[in-house]
């Protein structure tokens, strides 16, 4: 258990990386390391069940535009790019 529950918080913090470092639609950066962990979880099992790298984009995107109600500048290209590193971790469960 214990194993696993360190696997966990490496996957959650490869993915709150990204999250914060690469997608950051209001710029916290590093000072709120945390702001964005509402959205790992519905990431990870986008990961481990369907691997698209367009739902992933439409979630990124959704969650932009209608959640937080910001403009997508970039017309979704941007989104495209974070799911593709999204989709880079290793979010195996296993060591």
């Amino acid at each position: 258990m214990a194993n696993s529950d360190k696997r966990w918080r490496e996957i959650e913090d490869s993915i709150r990386q990204v999250l914060v470092r690469d997608w950051d639609p209001i710029g916290v950066g590093d000072r709120s390391p945390d702001e964005y962990d509402g959205y790992i979880q519905p990431i990870y099992w986008m990961l481990m069940k369907s691997r698209s790298e367009d739902e992933i984009a439409k979630y990124l995107r959704k969650t932009k535009t209608k959640d937080m109600g910001l403009f997508d500048l970039f017309g979704g290209s941007r989104s495209r790019k974070i799911a593709q590193k999204l989709l880079a971790l290793d979010v195996r469960g296993d060591e």
